[in-house]
């Protein structure tokens, strides 16, 4: 009777053991799951972005939604600097007038020849076409908007349009000296990490306000 129950005992705490070394395992991949998931996801200031792979660049994802004419439309953002790491200074409150588009105007000295140069326009440039927003290019040198036939801006030609312009400059940094004028000082070629910080900071300021 007695080895009954010693037998009875031993295979209630083997059963027991299983149960707890199950739930120990299924909590440890849970955890890994978590980890590894989180590992690919952050916050940065409201903003939520997912780390993705693309050959060999890892690039820093986020999405939003916006409406327009009663449809709503997804925004696609993915920069290559990490934005918790992006020490670009910026001040800026970016106002975006309807149906009014923006101007990109670049200033070529200390700009042009940069490696990263078309792809910063670019990405700005598809940033605003993402938003449905026109894009006019521009120079801020009036003697060559005249011989090549371009548009000439700067921060007091189009008083009604915002004007981004691209400076060469000795520290890089995003300032805004009109209200509807943006200049994005470029120095030692970083015009990448200001332009993404500039969508950033463009997309904070249209979140919270």
């Amino acid at each position: 009777m007695n080895n009954k129950r010693l037998s009875k005992r031993l295979q209630s705490r083997q059963f027991y053991w299983v149960v707890f070394g199950m739930v120990a395992l299924i909590v440890f991949v849970l955890v890994l799951v978590f980890v590894k998931d989180s590992s690919y996801k952050f916050e940065y200031k409201t903003l939520s972005f997912t780390i993705e792979k693309s050959d060999d660049l890892l690039l820093y994802h986020y999405y939003y939604y916006f409406n327009k004419g009663g449809q709503t439309y997804q925004t696609n953002v993915y920069l290559r600097n990490d934005p918790r790491k992006n020490n670009v200074p910026v001040d800026i409150k970016t106002y975006y007038p309807e149906n009014v588009g923006v101007i990109i105007a670049i200033n070529e000295t200390g700009t042009v020849g940069c490696e990263d140069s078309s792809l910063a326009v670019a990405t700005l440039t598809q940033f605003y076409g993402n938003n449905l927003m026109k894009v006019r290019g521009a120079t801020v040198d009036k003697e060559q908007a005249k011989a090549n036939n371009m548009t000439f801006a700067n921060c007091t030609s189009n008083p009604s349009m915002p004007v981004i312009l691209f400076e060469g400059a000795n520290v890089t940094q995003i300032r805004q000296p009109e209200k509807n004028c943006y200049v994005i000082d470029v120095a030692n070629c970083e015009i990448l990490p200001a332009v993404e910080k500039f969508i950033v900071q463009s997309i904070l300021y249209a979140k919270n306000n």
